[in-house]
Protein backbone atom coordinates (compact mmCIF):
# COMPACT_ATOMS: atom_id res chain seq x y z
CA UNK A 1 0.00 0.00 0.00
CA UNK A 2 1.61 3.58 -0.60
CA UNK A 3 1.79 5.97 2.16
CA UNK A 4 -0.44 8.82 2.40
CA UNK A 5 1.49 11.90 1.75
CA UNK A 6 2.38 14.05 4.75
CA UNK A 7 0.17 16.88 4.09
CA UNK A 8 -2.77 14.58 3.79
CA UNK A 9 -2.17 13.55 7.34
CA UNK A 10 -1.50 17.35 8.94
CA UNK A 11 -5.27 18.18 7.40
CA UNK A 12 -6.47 14.86 8.90
CA UNK A 13 -4.86 15.01 12.23
CA UNK A 14 -5.66 19.01 12.47
CA UNK A 15 -9.39 17.94 11.41
CA UNK A 16 -9.45 15.27 14.32
CA UNK A 17 -7.90 17.67 16.78
CA UNK A 18 -10.74 20.25 16.13
CA UNK A 19 -13.69 17.97 16.45
CA UNK A 20 -11.89 15.91 19.41
CA UNK A 21 -11.51 19.94 21.18
CA UNK A 22 -15.09 20.33 19.90
CA UNK A 23 -16.83 17.65 21.06
CA UNK A 24 -14.85 17.59 24.59
CA UNK A 25 -15.84 21.58 25.14
CA UNK A 26 -19.55 19.93 24.68
CA UNK A 27 -19.13 17.40 26.90
CA UNK A 28 -17.26 19.92 29.65
CA UNK A 29 -20.64 22.36 29.46
CA UNK A 30 -22.86 19.60 30.68
CA UNK A 31 -20.24 18.26 33.04
CA UNK A 32 -19.52 21.80 34.40
CA UNK A 33 -23.39 22.39 34.55
CA UNK A 34 -23.74 25.99 32.88
CA UNK A 35 -27.50 26.75 32.86
CA UNK A 36 -27.94 30.25 32.70
CA UNK A 37 -26.53 32.77 30.48
CA UNK A 38 -25.15 33.02 26.63
CA UNK A 39 -24.23 29.80 25.60
CA UNK A 40 -21.97 30.55 23.01
CA UNK A 41 -20.26 32.34 25.70
CA UNK A 42 -19.96 29.20 27.85
CA UNK A 43 -18.82 27.46 24.28
CA UNK A 44 -16.09 29.65 23.85
CA UNK A 45 -15.68 29.24 27.56
CA UNK A 46 -15.77 25.30 26.83
CA UNK A 47 -13.40 25.31 23.70
CA UNK A 48 -11.13 27.29 25.95
CA UNK A 49 -10.27 25.13 28.61
CA UNK A 50 -10.43 22.00 26.40
CA UNK A 51 -7.61 23.71 24.32
CA UNK A 52 -5.78 24.76 27.49
CA UNK A 53 -5.86 21.13 29.12
CA UNK A 54 -5.06 19.11 25.94
CA UNK A 55 -2.09 21.09 24.99
CA UNK A 56 -0.50 21.09 28.50
CA UNK A 57 -0.81 24.84 29.01
CA UNK A 58 -3.48 25.15 31.77
CA UNK A 59 -3.95 28.79 33.18
CA UNK A 60 -5.78 27.74 35.88
CA UNK A 61 -8.44 30.36 36.13
CA UNK A 62 -11.47 27.70 34.99
CA UNK A 63 -10.95 24.40 36.95
CA UNK A 64 -13.41 21.48 37.71
CA UNK A 65 -15.04 22.30 41.08
CA UNK A 66 -16.88 18.86 41.60
CA UNK A 67 -15.83 15.12 41.66
CA UNK A 68 -17.32 14.36 37.81
CA UNK A 69 -15.36 17.09 36.44
CA UNK A 70 -12.52 16.46 38.14
CA UNK A 71 -12.38 12.84 36.56
CA UNK A 72 -13.53 14.11 33.19
CA UNK A 73 -10.12 16.74 33.69
CA UNK A 74 -8.19 13.76 34.27
CA UNK A 75 -9.52 11.76 31.44
CA UNK A 76 -9.05 14.97 28.75
CA UNK A 77 -5.38 15.34 30.28
CA UNK A 78 -4.32 11.68 29.17
CA UNK A 79 -5.57 12.81 25.77
CA UNK A 80 -3.82 15.52 25.76
CA UNK A 81 -0.81 14.11 26.99
CA UNK A 82 -1.39 11.06 24.19
CA UNK A 83 -2.17 13.48 21.57
CA UNK A 84 1.41 15.81 22.19
CA UNK A 85 3.10 12.54 21.94
CA UNK A 86 1.24 11.18 18.75
CA UNK A 87 2.30 14.61 17.35
CA UNK A 88 5.80 14.21 18.59
CA UNK A 89 6.32 10.92 17.28
CA UNK A 90 5.26 11.36 13.67
CA UNK A 91 7.23 14.75 13.50
CA UNK A 92 10.45 12.78 14.81
CA UNK A 93 9.68 10.17 12.23
CA UNK A 94 9.07 12.36 9.56
CA UNK A 95 12.53 14.14 10.12
CA UNK A 96 14.34 10.85 10.14
CA UNK A 97 13.06 9.09 7.44
CA UNK A 98 14.12 12.16 5.31
CA UNK A 99 17.38 12.73 6.96
CA UNK A 100 18.19 9.11 6.24
CA UNK A 101 16.73 9.36 2.49
CA UNK A 102 18.36 12.56 1.57
CA UNK A 103 21.80 11.28 3.16
CA UNK A 104 21.99 8.26 0.82
CA UNK A 105 21.13 10.48 -2.23
CA UNK A 106 23.85 12.55 -1.57
CA UNK A 107 26.07 9.87 -0.82
CA UNK A 108 25.16 8.54 -3.95
CA UNK A 109 25.60 11.36 -5.84
CA UNK A 110 29.33 12.22 -4.91
CA UNK A 111 30.61 8.44 -5.46
CA UNK A 112 29.09 9.08 -9.02
CA UNK A 113 30.95 12.67 -9.17
CA UNK A 114 34.16 11.29 -7.85
CA UNK A 115 34.30 8.64 -10.20
CA UNK A 116 33.55 10.78 -12.84
CA UNK A 117 36.16 13.13 -11.95
CA UNK A 118 38.68 10.19 -11.71
CA UNK A 119 38.09 9.17 -14.86
CA UNK A 120 38.04 12.81 -16.49
CA UNK A 121 34.83 12.68 -18.06
CA UNK A 122 34.17 15.64 -19.90
CA UNK A 123 31.37 18.48 -19.09
CA UNK A 124 28.41 17.50 -20.97
CA UNK A 125 28.51 13.43 -20.55
CA UNK A 126 28.72 14.43 -16.12
CA UNK A 127 25.61 17.18 -16.82
CA UNK A 128 24.06 14.32 -18.85
CA UNK A 129 24.63 11.58 -16.35
CA UNK A 130 23.58 14.10 -13.10
CA UNK A 131 20.19 14.98 -15.35
CA UNK A 132 19.32 11.06 -15.71
CA UNK A 133 20.77 10.01 -12.04
CA UNK A 134 17.66 11.60 -9.98
CA UNK A 135 16.74 8.92 -7.72
CA UNK A 136 19.28 6.01 -6.17
CA UNK A 137 17.57 2.97 -4.41
CA UNK A 138 20.63 1.23 -3.55
CA UNK A 139 23.40 2.04 -1.83
CA UNK A 140 26.80 2.16 -3.89
CA UNK A 141 29.63 -0.01 -2.67
CA UNK A 142 31.91 -0.56 -6.29
CA UNK A 143 31.86 0.97 -9.53
CA UNK A 144 28.95 -1.69 -11.19
CA UNK A 145 26.87 -0.73 -8.15
CA UNK A 146 26.74 3.15 -9.10
CA UNK A 147 26.69 2.54 -12.95
CA UNK A 148 23.51 -0.09 -12.08
CA UNK A 149 20.92 1.96 -11.92
CA UNK A 150 21.58 4.60 -14.85
CA UNK A 151 20.01 3.51 -18.36
CA UNK A 152 22.24 0.82 -20.26
CA UNK A 153 23.99 3.58 -22.82
CA UNK A 154 24.93 5.93 -20.15
CA UNK A 155 27.03 2.76 -18.05
CA UNK A 156 28.35 2.25 -21.59
CA UNK A 157 29.29 6.13 -22.10
CA UNK A 158 31.02 5.98 -18.53
CA UNK A 159 32.47 2.82 -18.84
CA UNK A 160 34.15 4.38 -21.83
CA UNK A 161 35.96 6.65 -19.69
CA UNK A 162 37.01 4.52 -17.55
CA UNK A 163 38.85 2.84 -20.03
CA UNK A 164 40.11 6.17 -21.17
CA UNK A 165 41.32 6.89 -17.46
CA UNK A 166 43.17 2.99 -17.61
CA UNK A 167 44.68 3.81 -20.74
CA UNK A 168 46.43 7.08 -20.41
CA UNK A 169 48.07 5.44 -17.60
CA UNK A 170 49.91 3.94 -20.22
CA UNK A 171 53.08 5.88 -21.38
CA UNK A 172 52.08 5.54 -25.25
CA UNK A 173 48.66 6.51 -24.88
CA UNK A 174 49.61 9.17 -21.85
CA UNK A 175 48.93 12.44 -24.85
CA UNK A 176 46.47 10.82 -26.88
CA UNK A 177 43.50 12.65 -28.30
CA UNK A 178 40.67 12.10 -26.39
CA UNK A 179 38.51 11.24 -29.49
CA UNK A 180 41.20 8.70 -30.34
CA UNK A 181 41.13 6.93 -27.22
CA UNK A 182 37.27 7.24 -27.62
CA UNK A 183 37.21 4.79 -30.69
CA UNK A 184 39.52 2.39 -29.07
CA UNK A 185 37.94 2.27 -26.08
CA UNK A 186 35.23 -0.29 -27.46
CA UNK A 187 38.14 -2.59 -28.10
CA UNK A 188 39.56 -3.20 -24.69
CA UNK A 189 37.60 -5.58 -22.97
CA UNK A 190 34.97 -4.45 -20.18
CA UNK A 191 36.18 -3.34 -16.52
Amino acid sequence: LKEKPVYINIVLFLFGFILSCHAIACIWLSVKGFSTGDHADHYIVGLYWTITTMTTVGYGDIFPVNSTSQIFTIFVMIIGAGTYALVMSNITSIMIHRDAFQETVDQHKQQLASFMHLYKVPWSVQKETFGIYQTVVESALSDHQILQCLPAFMQTKLRMYRKIAIMRKVPVFKFSQTSFLEALAPCLKQC
